[in-house]
């Protein structure tokens, strides 16, 4: 189990650095397979993410990719919105939480095929009606992350895009640095909860660690169409196994 558990985290950090996402939504529908309560798989998640999310924005730290003025409009409403999900994933019933769940990968698909379909600008200095956008983003981002115990990323990426015009190279960097923050206050509120199970944060984060270098050096290498459409497919078959369990958890 332990080298399941590392080889399952490389491989979902390696998604994590080259899409701008934490990889709960691979992480929380894994956990469910391997017999964690959704509500655990959440809470374990949000910690898991927070350590891929740290390995890959390190590096887009050091290599410059980082706007620091962009990062923080995004992260401060993170604060309050992440613990507002924890509260909400307490109080779903299990039927329900990975119902929504499957209903947010949905979601995510869509956002991800309009992304492709946009017009990729970098836009002017951040003005008034940028900070706005920003700050709703990286909200509805924080609440992701703690209701879902994702880092909100499969959200943020697309709405950069459609909304702001990033291209997609700056709005994944952006997103994982919102992420990496997001994680952390909806790991502490689920961590407080008593929805955390340690080892297997710590197996799929460190097995993770590896996977997200790998990710964040493959981006520029990597083009935005072939991202997109293997990414989707991935989503697609998590969402019916997600409504399948939802099914029989009745």
């Amino acid at each position: 189990m332990i080298f399941i558990l590392l080889i399952s985290g490389c491989l979902i950090g390696t998604l994590s650095g080259f899409l701008g996402v934490g990889g709960g939504l691979i992480i929380v529908p894994f956990l469910v397979f391997l017999g964690s309560a959704p509500l655990n798989a959440v809470g374990t998640s949000a910690l898991a993410v927070l350590i891929i999310a740290m390995s890959a924005s390190f590096h887009n730290w050091r290599q410059g990719h980082l706007d620091h003025k962009k990062l923080t409009y995004m992260s401060l409403p993170c604060i309050i919105s992440t613990q507002i999900g924890v509260f909400s994933a307490s109080k779903l019933p299990a039927f329900w939480l990975l119902f929504f769940f499957g209903i947010f990968l949905l979601v995510c698909i869509a956002l991800f095929k309009l992304r492709s379909k946009s017009v990729h600008l970098e836009p002017a200095p951040i003005a008034k009606q940028q900070i706005y956008s920003l700050v709703w983003v990286g909200g509805l981002g924080g609440f992701l992350s703690g209701i879902f115990g994702v880092g909100g990323g499969a959200v943020m990426v697309p709405l950069q895009v459609l909304i702001l015009k990033y291209p997609l190279k700056t709005a994944v960097r952006t997103s994982l640095g919102v992420v990496m923050i997001s994680a952390f206050f909806s790991s502490l509120g689920h961590y407080v909860a008593g929805n955390i199970n340690l080892q297997q944060s710590i197996l799929l984060g460190v097995g993770g660690l590896i996977g997200a270098q790998m990710g964040a050096r493959l981006l520029p290498h990597l083009k935005d169409q072939t991202i997109t459409k293997y990414f989707v497919l991935l989503l697609l078959t998590l969402a019916i196994y997600v409504f399948w369990k939802a099914y029989f958890s009745v």
